[in-house]
């Protein structure tokens, strides 16, 4: 497979742009994230920080939500192919439930015979 290495610059901020790039690769069978270098630098210490957080800008979506928004993704798919199977169940059920109506009307009229018959017979 060749290799692309694309840099990507514009409007990209608050778009669901990173998370349409995962779709996108995973669609293709493409490996992200191959980070090739880091720089570093040490200086002395100041003493300002009291701990390390990651710091994510406002309205950035975190990681955790990208993968959260793709899952919800998924159950909505699947939530609609169940309610396609419901309906059809109910369709179904429908059918079953007309046809049961008829048997029952069926049987009313052969009852009715009957009773008549046997009035007939009782009569003589």
């Amino acid at each position: 497979m060749p290799r692309l290495t694309a840099f990507i610059s514009g409007m990209v901020q608050k778009t669901g742009y990173r998370a349409n790039v995962v779709i996108l690769a995973n669609a293709f069978g493409l490996h992200l994230i191959d980070v090739q270098s880091i720089e570093n630098e040490y200086t002395a210490s100041t003493g300002e920080f009291t701990g390390f957080e990651k710091m994510v800008t406002g309205g950035e979506t975190d990681q955790r939500l990208d993968k959260a928004a793709d899952l919800l993704k998924d159950l909505i798919v699947v939530s609609k192919e169940i309610v396609v199977e419901l309906k059809a169940t109910h369709e179904d059920i429908k059918g079953v439930r007309d046809e049961v109506k008829g048997a029952r009307e069926d049987i009313r009229g052969v009852h009715e015979a009957v009773q008549n018959v046997c009035q007939a017979v009782n009569n003589r």
